[in-house]
């Protein structure tokens, strides 16, 4: 979608915003090498842990000059074994001591009863999140503007208007429908804000900038 964007405004860089459904690591890095400012959000799949009362992964610290992983009890976790390949990306493998897991306080706030100790998966490009993450604390409100912007014409072109499905069928049949609404839902905005009046005063003066064109070729 940023491609086809990139095409149509004829621009190098771009800030773009989607949801969390939208969030995929290597596609973060794809903008990132493209020098497009990426704000998406990422889906919290920490809920389940967080309700067990058991730390979550943002709580194990990284240090990159060392590349160490430390837990909230200030042990290590050191990198083990050979990387792993998860959906087309590959994760190296940390670990903590078994002993150390033995013997600590708050075992139970960890590992699950089964677990002897503390595993992480971490992304080769890790980084690359981790920048996007700092873009999104440092500009909190930059989401809430997408949704203000985006949810809007979905709103209104399925309460306001009435069309939630598509009447014709087939990919190409139904991008003319689409096609169509979206028209419609833009013709409608061009009207509420600028009003009628100006909109006519612009179409004139366009058709008078035309004639003096073409009077001049």
């Amino acid at each position: 979608m940023i491609d086809k964007a990139q095409d149509i405004l004829e621009s190098t860089k771009l800030t773009v915003l989607a949801d969390s459904g939208y969030y995929e690591g290597n596609q973060i890095k794809q903008c990132e090498d493209q020098q497009i400012i990426a704000y998406v959000a990422i889906p919290d799949k920490s809920k389940g842990i967080k309700a067990q009362g058991r730390y979550t992964r943002d709580q194990f610290n990284f240090n990159a000059e060392t590349g160490i992983y430390t837990c909230p009890q200030g042990m290590p976790l050191t990198r083990y074994g050979t990387p792993h390949q998860i959906n087309n990306k590959s994760y190296d493998r940390y670990k903590s001591k078994v002993s150390a897991c033995k013997q600590c306080p708050v075992r139970s706030q960890c590992l699950t009863d089964k677990a002897a100790a503390k595993q992480l998966m971490r992304w080769e490009h890790e980084e690359v999140a981790e920048r996007r993450q700092v873009r999104m604390q440092n500009s909190k409100g930059i989401m809430r503007q997408r949704g203000a912007l985006v949810e809007h014409p979905f709103g209104t072109l399925k309460r306001r208007a009435g069309w939630d499905h598509f009447l014709m069928r087939g990919l190409e049949k139904s991008k003319g429908e689409f096609s169509l609404m979206v028209l419609g839902y833009n013709f409608t905005r061009v009207l509420n804000i600028l009003g009628m009046d100006s909109l006519r005063d612009y179409c004139v003066q366009r058709s008078e900038n035309k004639a003096i064109i073409l009077g001049c070729a």
